[in-house]
């Protein structure tokens, strides 16, 4: 998982993939998949502006499931900022 940002505490992460034919179709548990450049690039900027002064929104649906019970808006964002190479 390079780049990987970790924004949970039980391990989703946005992060870079090799398996570009797999981007934009569900793999994973929960993690945000991006191409490796596009994963540099965001990773270099988190790491610039720290993971305290970034939020992770995350927008749309998966088919099939459940939707999610909105997040509370005085809730701080929550995250764990790990770089992997």
């Amino acid at each position: 998982m390079p780049y990987a940002i970790f924004f949970t505490m039980t391990g989703n992460a946005i992060h870079g993939t090799y398996e570009r034919r797999s981007l934009g179709h569900p793999v994973s548990h929960g993690c945000v998949r991006l191409s490796v450049k596009n994963a540099a690039t965001l990773w270099a900027l988190v790491k610039h502006e720290k993971m305290a002064n970034t939020t992770v929104v995350l927008k749309g649906s998966i088919p099939g499931a459940r939707e999610p019970a909105p997040a509370a808006e005085d809730q701080p964002p929550s995250g764990v900022w790990t770089p992997l190479y």
